[in-house]
């Protein structure tokens, strides 16, 4: 749940069946100086961006520019929350943060670094505890499945 005092912006993710346009509300802050705004939780459908980025946003469509990277890795887990649950301690002692929830989702956020290699090693143990678990970094491969390489 969102705090009803953020700021937040409809972000595009996609389109439904019939070509409607779905949207991802996430919380944002002004940037000075800037006609960007800066994530700051890192989204659950909206992909390529992370807690700390700064985004313009096209109000017409809901689609975005990034303009700076924040310096963090998204992470998406499906699986129950009652599994993520188990992993929370080691997660936060990896640098990591939850971010949100939907059914079957936890999102979270880390900083790139060491804490990200470590992160990765608790989502593989989450699978091999869990055959139905699955995850992934939201924004360090392009759609096409090329790095992004913002890290270098």
């Amino acid at each position: 749940m969102i705090d009803p005092d953020v700021a937040t912006v409809n972000l595009l993710v996609g389109e439904n069946k019939v070509g409607k346009p779905i949207f991802e509300e996430v919380p944002v802050e002004p940037v000075d100086g800037s006609a960007g705004v800066r994530v700051l939780a890192t989204p659950g459908m909206v992909l390529n961006i992370a807690a700390g980025d700064v985004i313009e946003l096209n109000p017409a469509d809901g689609t975005f520019t990034t303009l700076t990277r924040g310096g963090n890795v998204g992470a998406h887990v499906f699986a129950e929350h009652a599994v993520v649950d188990r992993y929370i301690e080691e997660i936060e002692a990896a640098g990591g943060r939850l971010d949100g929830r939907a059914d079957g989702l936890s999102t979270f956020t880390v900083p790139y670094g060491p804490g990200v290699v470590a992160l990765e090693g608790i989502f593989n143990q989450m699978v091999e505890a869990d055959s139905e678990v699955e995850w992934y970094f939201s924004n360090v491969f392009a759609d096409d499945g090329t790095p992004l390489n913002w890290w270098l």
